[in-house]
């Protein structure tokens, strides 16, 4: 039961950690871009 939930928990950590990754990504990719553009 235990297991379980500290299972759960760290998958839902995994996934809001890909998620930031994510966005940092694009908004890095965003700015390169605007440089690029200036």
């Amino acid at each position: 039961e235990e297991q379980e939930l500290l299972r759960k928990q760290k998958e839902e950590l995994e996934k809001q950690r890909k998620e930031e990754e994510k966005r940092l990504a694009e908004s890095f990719r965003k700015h390169l871009k605007g440089d690029n553009n200036a």
